[in-house]
């Protein structure tokens, strides 16, 4: 039974002591024993313990670092993720089989004893205990259960259930970590194959397209430095839990998905020429330390106090991320508090699309407005479709398609019924917007978010022995670090602060404050943070849960 097939809702999280770390160390060293070194390392973070009540309504508690879950415990035993086993690959015992049995244990079905391959290569294994599953073209596995056979009993008897499958990659365990992609032993000069085709393409055009390639090749130092800058700002951005990380999945699941499709630099165009090179330059400079491994190059450490990465938050050669425009946007304010300006967005449907290109305007699904441009368009076309009927509109068929259906009855609104201007505003941005929110610093654009923009939630709870705490949660989404947000807000309330991660409907990490100082909290955003009133939202232990409180 997959235990993660279907969303599992959050009990509680507690963030483990120190004490409680360093005995549940011990325990996975006995566990695990061909990794018990690694854990030194792995537990350097602090653990969060997440308990998930899944779909049978049994609870499961899932060990998490750094977001990125590594553990889990069901049926008095200890399991590790598929996060977990990419990194360490040999923790336990890994049965091969092949690519048609994978697809039926993705969608659901245990391993039987004839889809295992090669089961005298494997060894001795005992019953009951935690074992992997990988394919035979890939030695990292994508599943993770229990053998109920041991090697002796296979050999006896090969045909049955030979494991119970508990947790499998792109399962909801996995989506609820850094949902990176399983590596496998790509060479490096695969990496470059995996990249745009068109630069070979232009090679063979006519001499105006190979005229345009030698111009965008004459610069490899402008798109070397670009280059540079996006994989610079993708390594700063990886957490100790994630290290070490094989070069392949770094590039692939990382670096591009960092960077927007239209200022990706294939690498063949810089001074380096391979992404191997790349790496190798980086290493020679102290930035980042590899190794190889059964022929991939792995990225152990990250030297974070490099002058580099100093150098990439004051400016960043054709990028500008959050923390190039925060500096620019400081520099230009001579000191000033500058906070981050949230905006709000919506993102028209197929059929919104097709009534704003007939006023004359282009628009396609990536078209983005205000409410006042889209308040325009809509008038827009009312007035050059003559639908204006003294204070009503005249629904035509372009608008009834728009407007909601009533069921299997038809349009709500048929061609030729009328409709007051203010119930057609509601009703469209109801139906057709999806809302999106910019994050700038002053005039510099920083980032695009799809959904609402969400409310800094302040709220109150309850931790073992009676003891309150003020949680704070979405400051990130605000753009506000919530590590330097903790550390901050320690002095002036006199109280202790901890982060908790890896938590569900939030964006970041949680801060979480000893004691009750909900008000003191808000006015430090307000005032130090320059956070704006509207987006603060405080929950209570009252009847009115959920109303904003303001202060006194």
């Amino acid at each position: 039974m997959q235990l993660f097939k279907s969303a599992f809702t959050v009990k509680r999280q507690l963030t483990m002591g120190q004490k409680d770390t360093r005995a549940f160390g011990s325990k996975l060293a006995l566990l695990f024993p061909k990794v018990s070194q690694e854990f030194d390392y792995l537990f350097s973070e602090p653990m969060t313990v997440v308990t998930a009540l899944i779909q049978n309504r049994s609870s499961i508690e899932v060990y998490v670092v750094q977001k990125v879950p590594m553990f889990f415990a069901y049926e008095e035993s200890i399991y590790p993720t598929v996060y977990f086993l990419w990194k360490f690959p040999d923790a336990v015992i890994t049965l091969p089989t092949t690519v048609q049995v994978y697809s039926r244990i993705i969608n659901g079905s245990d391993l039987m004893a004839p889809g295992i391959v090669n089961v005298a290569e494997i060894g001795k294994f005992e019953k009951g205990v935690p074992c992997a599953i990988r394919t035979t073209n890939n030695d990292y596995p994508f599943a993770v259960g229990q053998l109920i056979k041991s090697s002796i009993e296979l050999a006896a008897s090969p045909h049955g259930k030979c494991v119970r499958v508990f947790h499998v990659n792109h399962d909801f365990l996995w989506k609820n970590g850094p949902r990176t992609l399983p590596p496998n032993v790509m060479l490096e000069e695969e990496i470059e194959q995996c990249q745009s085709s068109k630069e070979k393409e232009e090679e063979n055009k006519d001499s105006d397209a190979g005229q345009e390639e030698n111009q965008s090749s004459s610069s490899p130092n402008r798109d070397s430095a670009k280059f540079l800058a996006q994989a610079l700002k993708a390594l700063k951005g990886l957490g100790p839990s994630q290290l070490p990380m094989f070069a392949n999945v770094f590039y692939g699941s990382v670096l591009l998905r960092s960077v927007p499709k239209e200022d990706i630099i294939d690498v063949r165009r810089t001074k380096y020429k391979k992404f191997s090179r790349f790496l190798d330059d980086l290493s020679s400079q102290g930035i980042v330390e590899l190794s190889s491994e059964k022929g991939a190059v792995k990225i152990l450490s990250i030297n974070k106090k490099h002058n580099q990465f100093c150098e990439l938050q004051k400016a960043s050669p054709g990028l500008e991320g959050r923390e190039g425009a925060a500096y620019r946007a400081k520099e230009q304010h001579a000191g000033d508090i500058v906070a981050p300006k949230l905006s709000e967005k919506y993102g028209p449907k197929a059929k919104l699309v097709h009534l704003i290109k007939a006023t004359g305007i282009h628009a396609n699904k990536n078209t983005v407005f205000t409410m006042n441009e889209f308040r325009e368009h809509v008038t827009n076309y009312v007035n050059i479709s003559g639908l204006k009927r003294d204070h009503l509109i005249y629904v035509d068929e372009m608008l009834s398609n728009c407007l909601p259906r009533d069921g299997e009855d038809g349009p709500k609104y048929p061609v030729g019924s009328t409709i007051d201007w203010r119930t057609l505003f509601h009703i469209l941005a109801a139906e057709q917007l999806q809302p999106i929110y910019d994050v700038t610093y002053g005039d510099h654009f920083v980032e695009r978010h799809k959904g609402p923009i969400p409310n800094i939630e302040i709220s109150t709870a309850f931790r073992r022995g009676g003891k309150m705490v003020t949680l704070v949660n979405n400051l990130e989404a605000h753009q506000i670090d919530a590590a330097q947000f903790a550390h901050a807000i320690q002095p002036v309330l006199a109280s202790a602060s901890t982060l908790n991660f890896g938590l569900s409907r939030m964006v970041g990490a949680q801060v979480q404050v000893q004691g009750n100082h909900v008000a003191k909290i808000q006015k430090y955003l307000i005032e130090q943070c320059k956070t704006n009133w509207p987006k603060l939202r405080i929950f209570t232990n009252s009847a009115d849960k959920g109303r904003p409180q303001r202060l006194a």
